[in-house]
């Protein structure tokens, strides 16, 4: 199926958000895994293979004055590297070492089950549940169309309240969701006007992958992967006409050269890039053009060598012929847009008492294309490598680069209009926005309680919403979603204390209810009490309380 690129402004019906007459909220299901993160960090400690936690190196730079004044050199970039990676962990109750872990990245897609088809035929991911929500009850979709499409009720024109896409990469450690609500509010533009105006702003890559092409400010809204070989990517978008735009550039930590691609998902307007060490000769002039001062270079490369790289993607047994008939993907890094990094930089000070480890790296861009951005190592797996223990990390990246191209809304105009929207429908452990399914999934290992997060939630940006997760193993397992800096927002999964929420108002007995009107559970609904409600219900690996 060759996916449309264009405006979503076609998209009416009555599943569209200016049809549905049921004014509501609804929210996205935590995923933990095949067992509950609190419950494999356990079983991973007891087996010796969870060592040191994750490195969380956030880096600030600003454009026009790095601290320090420290030049952009590959030697420094070498410098910068090492200072924020896992080396410094921060201890905690005399030396056991706290971790936080990356697992998901979740959209507001317009179709999520296109998406999730797309997502597949096009890199390979892998499509592990389709689901979608009526009147309280969960449902999964078990049969595809003849482009392999899951299909669900809410493409037959009846009414949902939601549905979702999962996805997943190599062994599962992070995953994709892609999800639509017809429930939540949005304000006057919804996550489909904002999509349209990002695939229009990226226009046609393949068009520039042997010319000049100026980066708009939004491609940072970029998820990025490595992969042994470029190769079977390359041939297979070239067969479905599928547009990429195609570069190189050195490696900063071995001076390998990367050849990199970029692909627009035109179902969210989000950027996914891959990069290898290799790609066939007969492909290698696609790949003639450096990246240019205008992509905010050292934002979008990888912060590892290609080494390093290769020894986790195996370590995750990789596949070059994964069951979409494409090389596995290794999550490197994830991007977002703002226009203030030093306003990020302060909101995740007020949660130093987690494992933050703060780092400057130098100034990037030039004065015609200034660039700044924080730097977060997370932990995304753990692995055998040459028989020792080692953890897998990707970066979470907040880039700023106010001279990008932009068209009739800036990335500040966006950024406003998120925090408008979260003011309007949140507050203290209340309401949902459709705009917090944009958001990163995180793990805050044993060595925290969610109970922590409350205070510098409510003191500096009160907006979030705790739910509980019960499991069998894990009682006071639990997610809070919360609005984040830069228009992007979080959901940090462990276990509560109840030291700070009441247990018996996030809980009935189970989690979110994707049909409700604040995304809190309600007696004698289906999604609450565990009761899928069907046989047929197909789930994924990730779904821990149905």
């Amino acid at each position: 199926m060759k996916a449309q690129y264009g405006s979503a402004d076609a998209l009416v019906g009555p599943h569209s958000p200016d049809a549905v007459s049921v004014t509501g909220l609804s929210s996205e299901n935590a995923p933990t895994g095949r067992s509950t993160w609190s419950t494999r960090a356990r079983l991973l400690r007891a087996a010796g293979l969870v060592s040191a936690a994750v490195a969380v190196g956030w880096a600030s730079t600003r454009a026009g004055g790095s601290s320090g004044g420290v030049a952009t050199d590959t030697a420094s970039l070498k410098r910068a590297e090492a200072m924020s990676s896992a080396e410094g962990v921060k201890s905690v109750d005399g030396g056991v070492q706290s971790f936080l872990s990356l697992f998901k990245r979740t959209f507001a897609s317009l179709e999520p089950q296109k998406d999730g088809e797309w997502l597949s035929s096009t890199i390979g991911l892998d499509q592990t549940a389709a689901e979608f929500w009526q009147n309280g009850t969960q449902y999964g979709a078990s049969s595809t169309d003849a482009d392999g499409v899951y299909q669900t009720s809410c493409m037959d024109g009846k009414s949902c309240c939601a549905e979702r896409a999962s996805m997943s990469s190599l062994d599962g450690s992070f995953t994709f969701h892609q999800f639509r609500s017809w429930l939540t509010p949005a304000g006057d533009l919804s996550p489909e006007y904002w999509v349209s105006y990002w695939n229009d702003l990226h226009g046609n890559f393949s068009g520039a992958s042997d010319s000049d092409y100026e980066w708009d400010g939004f491609m940072m809204l970029l998820t990025a992967f490595y992969t042994p070989d470029l190769t079977l990517f390359v041939k297979n978008m070239e067969g479905s006409q599928t547009p990429f735009l195609a570069r190189y550039y050195t490696n900063p930590i071995d001076d390998v050269k990367m050849y990199t691609l970029f692909v627009n998902d035109p179902y969210t307007g989000h950027v996914y890039q891959l990069a290898a060490g290799h790609v066939d000769s007969s492909y290698e002039g696609l790949f003639s053009t450096a990246l240019d001062e205008s992509s905010c270079e050292d934002a979008v490369k990888v912060d590892f060598s290609v080494d390093k790289l290769s020894s986790w993607w195996n370590g995750m047994n990789g596949t070059m012929d994964n069951t979409q008939g494409l090389p596995d993907l290794l999550v490197t890094h994830v991007t977002q847009p703002t226009e203030n990094v030093s306003a990020v930089h302060e909101h995740w000070n007020h949660f130093d008492f987690m494992p933050w480890n703060w780092t400057h790296v130098p100034d990037a861009g030039t004065d015609a294309y200034p660039c700044s951005f924080l730097s977060n190592h997370a932990q995304v797996a753990n692995v055998e490598v040459d028989g020792n223990n080692e953890n897998v990390y990707a970066v979470i990246r907040y880039v700023e680069a106010p001279n990008m191209r932009v068209g009739k809304h800036t990335v500040q105009d966006y950024n406003d209009y998120v925090t408008a929207t979260h003011k309007a429908n949140m507050g203290r452990n209340s309401g949902w926005d459709r705009y917090v399914d944009f958001h990163l999934g995180m793990n805050i290992g044993n060595d925290q309680y969610l109970d922590d997060l409350k205070l510098p939630m409510d003191t500096h940006y009160p907006y979030y919403h705790a739910h509980g997760v019960p499991q069998q193993d894990t009682p006071n397992d639990g997610s809070i979603f919360t609005a984040g800096p830069a228009g992007l927002s979080y959901e940090f999964h462990g276990t509560f204390d109840y030291s700070k929420f009441d247990e018996t108002k996030m809980i009935w007995p189970a989690s979110l209810n994707f049909c409700s009107d604040d995304s809190t559970c309600a007696e004698h609904i289906s999604l609450c009490d565990g009761d899928t409600g069907t046989s047929n219900v197909q789930y994924g690996d990730d779904h821990s309380t149905r």
